[in-house]
C-alpha cells in the first residue's frame, strides 16, 4: 500500500484538520507512507499515531494504521481503525478492500465478500477487489464464481498474476484442467518478471515436482522478505530435512517467536518445524509444534464460528444412512447411467489416496482427474429429499455433467479418477447415477490416518483437523458410513486397499486393483514417482518418490502424545 498507487490515498479533509498543523500532518502521512512502503512497519505505525492525535477523524492515517495492525498480527484492531476511516469514507474501495481482507482471515467470509462487492460497484474497473472476492468464493468452495471474479481481473489487469494464478486454482477444482494449466502457466511466466516471485510460483513448481526450482524460488522470495513464512514452509515440505539444514530451523524458529508475525504465518512455520523435526526424529519437539499450530488455527476456526460441530456430523450421517437403504437402491435402477468411465478413490485424508491415483493413473488409459468437487456440490444442492426424488432426466443430465468435467483433458481414457477423499459421504448419490462405476476405498491404520491429519497442514481448511478430539469423532463417523456402505452397495463395485499391504507388495496390490477396474496390467504402475501428472495435494513430495513403507506405524514415535487417538481401536474401517 503506497500513497502513489492506493486508489483512494488522497487528503482528507474534515472539521477537525487545524488549519495550523495541515503542513505537519500532511508531512507526517507522507512519511508513514513511504515507511510503509519500505516495510519499516512501526515507524509508519507510530507517524500514523502522531497524525491521529492531530486529527483523529483523519481518513488516511486511521486507514493505514489499520493496515500495519494487521499486518503485525492484531486483526481485531485492524478492523476496528479501517471501520473507522470508513465512516470518514464510506465508499473509499481500497479501505473497502482492506477491511475485507482482515475479515476473510478471521473467517468472517461472507462479511468479507458483501465489502468487496462494494468495492467493486464503486470502482468496477478495481482489478485487485475481483480477485478478493474471487478468493472469498475458493474459501467458500464456490469455485464457478471464483473463476468469473478471477477471470474478469485478469481482463482488467492482463498483467495480474496473483488473479492468473487463482484462476487457475478455480478451474482445477471445477475439472477443467486443461484451461487451468493454462493459467497456471501464464501466471509463472508473468512471476518470472517480477523481482520478488510470488509463494504460489514455488507452489506451482513444487506440483510439478520441479523441487530444485521451487525452492530457489523460496530462497528468493526469503532473500526479498526474511519474514515470507510461506517460503520457509515451502523449503521445509520439498525436501527430507537433514542434519546440514539446522541454520534454515533456527532461522525459522527465530520467526515463529516473533509474535508480531500473523497468525496464518505462525501456522505455517509451526508445521514447518513439526516436519523438519519430524524429519529429524526429534518427536518431543515436533510433537509441540504441530500442537502449537494447531491450537492457533483452532483458534481461528472458534472465532469464526467454524469450529467442528460434532453432534451436527453425526446427525448428517445418521441420515445418509437411513436414507441410502438397499429398498432405495433397488427402486432406483432404472436411473442410473451405463458408463464405467468414473472411478472415485474415498478414504480418509492421509489414507494412500494420492499414492493410489499416481499408480493406476500411470496405466495408459486410466487418467487422474484430481480432486473434483463435483459430488459434494451436487449432493449440496439437491439435498437429500432432492436425491430421493431424482428424475431419469434429472439423473441423466447429473451423469452429462459429470463426464463432461472428467473427460477434460483425457478425451481417450477408459477410467478417469476423481481422487476427493470425502466423496465418501457421496457413495449413494455417485452409485445411483453411475451404478457400473468404480469405487476404491483406501484404508490405513485409523491411529496412523488420525497422526497424520493432525500433523498435515492442509490447503483447503478442516474443521475436524486441528483437534484429536474433533479427529476422533470424525474418524468414528466415516467408519460406520463406510461400514453402511459395505452392506448396500454391490460387490463388483467397490474394492478396498489398505495401505500396509499397498507398500509392502506393490505390485501385488496394483494388479488387484487394476483387475478391479476390468484393464490389462501396465508394469508402469509400479513407477508412480515418475508419473508427470501435477500433484496438488499435501503429498506432494512424497508422491514423487518411489513407494516406501517408513510411514507404517508412525504413531509408535508419538506414543507418549497420541490422546483421544487411543481411543480408536487398531483395525482400519
Amino acid at each position: 500500500m503506497s500513497r502513489r498507487t492506493a486508489p483512494c490515498a488522497t487528503r482528507a479533509d474534515g472539521p477537525e484538520r487545524v488549519a495550523s498543523h495541515r503542513a505537519e500532518i500532511e508531512t507526517l502521512i507522507d512519511q508513514a507512507f513511504a515507511a510503509h512502503e519500505k516495510g519499516r512497519l512501526a515507524e509508519a505505525e507510530a507517524l500514523c499515531r502522531r497524525v491521529l492525535a492531530l486529527a483523529p477523524r483523519h481518513f488516511e492515517g486511521l486507514h493505514l494504521c489499520g493496515v500495519v495492525a494487521g499486518q503485525t498480527g492484531r486483526p481485531l484492531l485492524g478492523i476496528k481503525l479501517i471501520r473507522q476511516a470508513l465512516q470518514v469514507r464510506p465508499d473509499a474501495p481500497d479501505a473497502l478492500s482492506h477491511l475485507a481482507n482482515l475479515l476473510k482471515e478471521e473467517g468472517r467470509l461472507e462479511e468479507a465478500a458483501e465489502l468487496y462487492r462494494r468495492a467493486c460497484a464503486v470502482m468496477p474497473g478495481y482489478a485487485a477487489a475481483h480477485n478478493n472476492l474471487g478468493l472469498v468464493h475458493l474459501a467458500q468452495e464456490r469455485f464457478a464464481e471464483a473463476a468469473e471474479c478471477f477471470a474478469r481481473a485478469v481482463r482488467l489487469q492482463p498483467g495480474f498474476a496473483n488473479a492468473w494464478f487463482h484462476l487457475g486454482e478455480a478451474l482445477y477444482a471445477l475439472g477443467a484442467r486443461a484451461p487451468a494449466k493454462d493459467a497456471h502457466e501464464r501466471a509463472l511466466a508473468l512471476a518470472a518478471d517480477c523481482g520478488n516471485p510470488p509463494y504460489w510460483a514455488g507452489m506451482i513448481l513444487a506440483r510439478l515436482g520441479r523441487f530444485a526450482e521451487a525452492r530457489a524460488a523460496y530462497d528468493k522470495l526469503l532473500a526479498a522478505d526474511p519474514r515470507a513464512a510461506g517460503a520457509y514452509y515451502g523449503l521445509v515440505i520439498t525436501r527430507k530435512i537433514e542434519p546440514t539444514d539446522r541454520p534454515l530451523i533456527a532461522r525459522i524458529e527465530d520467526l515463529v517467536r516473533d509474535h508480531s508475525l500473523d497468525e496464518p504465518g505462525r501456522v505455517l512455520l509451526h508445521f514447518a518445524l513439526g516436519k523438519a523435526f519430524d524429519d529429524l526424529a526429534d518427536y518431543r519437539r515436533a510433537i509441540a509444534h504441530f500442537d502449537a499450530g494447531n491450537r492457533i488455527a483452532l483458534a481461528r476456526l472458534r472465532r469464526a464460528g467454524k469450529a467442528f460441530d460434532r453432534k451436527r456430523h453425526a446427525a448428517s450421517i445418521d441420515r445418509l444412512i437411513a436414507t441410502f437403504t438397499p429398498q432405495f437402491f433397488a427402486s432406483r435402477t432404472a436411473l442410473g447411467a451405463d458408463s464405467e468411465l468414473p472411478v472415485l478413490v474415498v478414504g480418509m485424508p492421509r489414507s494412500g489416496t494420492t499414492l493410489v491415483e499416481q499408480i493406476l493413473s500411470r496405466h495408459p488409459v486410466v487418467a487422474g482427474g484430481g480432486e473434483l468437487h463435483f459430488w459434494s456440490e451436487r449432493a449440496s444442492a439437491l439435498g437429500l429429499g432432492g436425491i430421493a426424488e431424482l428424475t431419469g432426466a434429472a439423473s441423466c443430465a447429473l451423469a452429462a455433467d459429470y463426464l463432461a468435467r472428467l473427460r477434460d483433458g483425457a478425451s481417450s481414457a477408459r477410467r478417469i479418477i476423481d481422487k476427493m477423499p470425502g466423496n465418501f459421504q457421496h457413495l449413494g448419490l455417485f452409485h445411483l447415477v453411475f451404478p457400473r462405476g468404480h469405487i476404491i476405498h483406501c484404508r490405513r491404520n485409523p491411529l496412523d490416518t488420525c497422526l497424520s491429519i493432525y500433523c498435515t497442514l492442509f490447503a483447503t481448511p478442516m474443521a475436524y483437523a486441528h483437534d484429536r478430539d474433533a479427529i476422533v469423532a470424525f474418524y468414528r463417523d466415516y467408519r460406520r458410513l463406510m461400514a453402511h456402505w459395505r452392506r448396500v452397495l454391490p460387490a463388483a463395485t467397490f474394492i478396498e486397499i489398505d495401505y500396509e499391504a499397498l507398500v509392502a507388495d506393490p505390485e501385488r496390490e496394483a494388479r488387484r486393483i487394476i483387475g478391479f477396474l476390468g484393464l490389462d496390467w501396465d508394469a508402469a504402475c509400479l513407477s508412480p514417482e515418475a508419473n508427470p501428472r501435477p500433484v496438488a495435494t499435501a503429498s506432494l513430495w512424497q508422491a514423487r518418490q518411489p513407494i516406501y513403507a517408513t510411514s507404517v506405524a508412525r504413531r509408535r514415535h508419538y506414543e507418549p502424545w497420541l490422546g483421544a487417538f487411543r481411543l480408536l481401536s487398531e483395525t482400519a474401517a
